[in-house]
This record gives structure tokens, sequence and C-alpha cells, in this order.
């Protein structure tokens, strides 16, 4: 063999060594960083467990190709030839599986967090408007339990002049239609003081909303931010929760069903039995218009209530986010899976 053969050869000999050394080292360093990520454990043990994995598997892609890629060439019959391709095909899916998914777990793993984060942050900001949009839908019953309650009060003034029985006084029909809108004002109190409590908790849970765009965005360590994430979850939770129970609808409806079940008309108290009459008549159309306004109330909140409700984070539960996204980085599509069975859609429970 002329001498520039024999120094073109050793040199692509040394080539091939330096190239199969970066590719083991390359490897070798993705697979101890997969493999410290889903490690637990003290620090010392999961470090020195991270590093001898990662070491034999360096070293099995050095030694398993250079051996195999040198041998191949010399192997001079066919069904020697095939078997050696078979064992090195063979070789070479045992590295892939001990490797190739930390690796991607590794490469993947931050970003796959971050977008799962990313998605996250949209679910709960759905939910906080849709508790919010719910626990307002009260508000909207606010108008008419106002105007009913001034109808009333305008009759018991207008009674107090005669205009409905033809005698003046504070007698019966005063007395009843006054406790009418008495109740009303008090449920429509009750109902603006849960709309100021709902845009507290509304303001409150979007502070949380604000800290978690910034941990999603934010630099540093994926895991740090990851665990602050869960943390302003787990309160966010909490508030979307409150702000569920802050809905007046219920308690609009039952005080409606109980403004027309629990209905008791009072006694006439006139003088004589003629006026008597006009109040026990004042009484019946009272109480109808009591009985048509609670069933309005009562199907109006009805309507709101039948809305349905946010669905509780956590119902099912998830591994951390750290280990649900990056040991499935691969059928997770880095963290994009729909499916709650591969990848979870929460994992703050």
């Amino acid at each position: 063999m002329s001498s520039p053969l024999r120094d073109g050869v050793a040199g692509l000999d040394l080539t091939m060594r330096l190239t199969l050394a970066v590719l083991a080292l390359a490897s070798g360093v993705y697979t101890y960083l997969g493999v410290r990520d889903l490690l637990d454990g003290a620090p010392m043990v999961t470090f020195l467990a991270a590093l001898i994995y990662s070491s034999a598997v360096s070293v099995a892609i050095y030694a398993f190709w250079s051996f195999m890629l040198r041998f191949l060439p010399h192997v001079r019959q066919v069904a020697s030839r095939i078997w050696l391709t078979a064992a090195m095909v063979l070789g070479s899916l045992m590295i892939v599986a001990m490797s190739s998914w930390l690796n991607a777990a590794a490469l993947a793993g931050s970003a796959a967090i971050e977008q799962h984060l990313a998605v996250t942050l949209q679910a709960y900001t759905r939910d906080l408007d849709a508790a919010h949009n719910r626990a307002l839908g009260a508000q909207s019953l606010l108008p008419d339990i106002q105007l009913a309650s001034t109808r009333f009060a305008r009759l018991a003034e207008a009674e107090r002049g005669g205009a409905l029985t033809g005698t003046g006084g504070s007698g019966t029909v005063v007395q009843l239609l006054s406790q009418m809108s008495t109740q009303l004002d008090d449920l429509g109190r009750q109902v603006g003081e849960s709309g100021e409590r709902a845009k507290e908790l509304y303001a409150e849970g979007g502070t949380h909303l604000t800290i978690m765009r910034e941990l999603v965005s934010g630099q540093g360590a994926i895991k740090e931010r990851s665990d602050a994430f869960a943390g302003e979850a787990l309160k966010l939770v909490g508030t979307i929760a409150a702000l569920e129970q802050s809905s007046m609808a219920p308690a609009v409806r039952r005080a409606a069903e109980d403004l027309s079940a629990g209905f008791i008309a009072p006694a006439a108290n006139g003088r004589d039995a003629e006026l008597a009459g006009r109040q026990t008549e004042v009484v019946g159309s009272v109480e109808k218009a009591v009985a048509v306004q609670a069933a309005a109330l009562s199907q109006a909140a009805e309507e709101i209530t039948s809305i349905p409700g946010v669905e509780r984070p956590g119902s099912s539960r998830c591994p951390p986010p750290r280990r649900c996204c990056a040991m499935r980085a691969t059928s997770c599509r880095a963290g994009r899976a729909r499916s709650r069975s591969t990848c979870c859609r929460r994992c703050w429970c």
C-alpha cells in the first residue's frame, strides 16, 4: 500500500474515532440530563446514578460502533456478513432503547413543561372567566328585584292615601305591601353585596394569573418555576371555588319560592264590613302579584343556576408535571397531547 493511501486510511480511522467519540459524548451528556431530571432521592445518589448510567451509554455507543465498523470490512462470507449486520441492528436497537427516550426527555423537557404550563394557564383563565360570569349572572336579577320592591313600596304609599281601599291610613294592606317591599329590598341588598364580593374574587384570581404568566414566560430553572406555578394554581383553584359559591342565583330562587309559598294573607281589620271586604280583595290581588313576581324571579334564577359549573381541577390524580411531560415527551408531542391518559391536562391537584 502506498504511503499516501496509508496516511489517508489512518486519517480516516482517526476521523471515525473522533466522530464516534463526539457522538457518544453528546449522547452521554443528554442521557445524564434526562436521567437526573427523572430520578428522585438524595442529590449525591441522583448525581452518581445519572453519571454511571450516562457513562455506560457513552462507552457502549463508542465501543460497539468502533468494533463493528472495524470488523465488518474484513468479513468475507455472506452468511457471516448477514449475522454481523443483524448484530449491529440489534445493538443499535438496544442503544436506542437505553438512551433515546432519555435524550428526548432532556432535549424537550424544558420546552415541554413550558408548553404544558401555557396550556394549563389558558385552561385556568377560561375557568376563572366562566366562574366570574356565572357569579355575576345573579346581578341581572337585581333590576327585577328592585323594580318589584319599588312597585310594592309605591302601592303602600298610595294606600296610605286610600287609593286602593278608599280609606287612608296604615292598615292591613299598607303593612302587607311594606313587608313585601322590605323583603325584596333585603334580597336586593344581598345580591348587590355578592356582586362586590365577586369583583374582589375576580381581581384576586387575576393577580394569580398574572403571576402565573410571569412564571411561564420568565427566565430561570424550569423546576423552580413549575413549583411556583403549582402553588399559584392551587390558590387560584380556591379562588375559583369561592367565586362559584358567591353566586346568589340559588338564594334568589329559594327566596322567590319562599316569597310565594310562605305568603300569609293577614286578616282584614277594617272598622266596618265594607272596608274589610275591600281590604280582603286588595290582599288577594297582592297575593296574585306576589305569586307572579316570585314565579318570574324563580324562573330567571333557574336559568342562571342551570349553567354548567366549572370543572373542578384535580378530579383525577396526575403525576407531577415534570415527569408527566418529560417521561412522555415523545408520546405527548412535547406536552401538547390532548388526551388526559397520555399527558395530564392539569397536574396540580
